[in-house]
């Protein structure tokens, strides 16, 4: 019922700085994602790395959740970085330059996650306690998997 109340209006009575923040980076991120579609529609041709990404895309989906750290995601981009870093060189210039798009969207996805990281390790010991420890139904999910 306590919740209700706080939530009643689209206000946040208690704890306003949490919630601002949390939307901020959401906004941030839904940037990220907004960049990234116009990113894969440059495509011109859909190299065979394509399809890695798209299997990490995949996994990612099933953290982006409130309650979740990214650092296990860093990790797993990380040594998708460096499988698509022993990949053969392009050999024309239209496979170059499209690789260099898939790169270009690996790295967005790395900041998509570094953002989630800096909210993250921004909370103190009051927040994670009252927002991350209290509801952990919520983030359990994605962390289980």
């Amino acid at each position: 019922m306590g919740e209700a109340y706080e939530y009643k209006a689209n206000k946040f009575l208690s704890h306003p700085g949490y919630y601002i923040d949390y939307f901020e980076m959401r906004i941030k991120q839904f940037n990220i994602l907004h960049n990234l579609h116009h990113e894969m529609k440059k495509l011109r041709e859909i190299p065979k790395q394509a399809a890695i990404v798209a299997e990490y895309v995949e996994y990612l989906a099933d953290f982006i959740v409130e309650r979740n750290s990214p650092q296990e995601q860093i990790l797993r981009l990380e040594e998708l970085f460096e499988a698509m870093r022993r990949e053969p060189m392009p050999v024309t210039g239209e496979e170059f330059e499209n690789r260099a798009i898939l790169y270009h969207i690996l790295m967005d996805l790395e900041d998509f996650l570094l953002i989630k990281r800096r909210f993250v390790d921004s909370l103190d010991p009051r927040q994670m306690k009252i927002y991350w420890e209290a509801g952990e139904e919520g983030g359990q999910k994605a962390e289980k998997q």
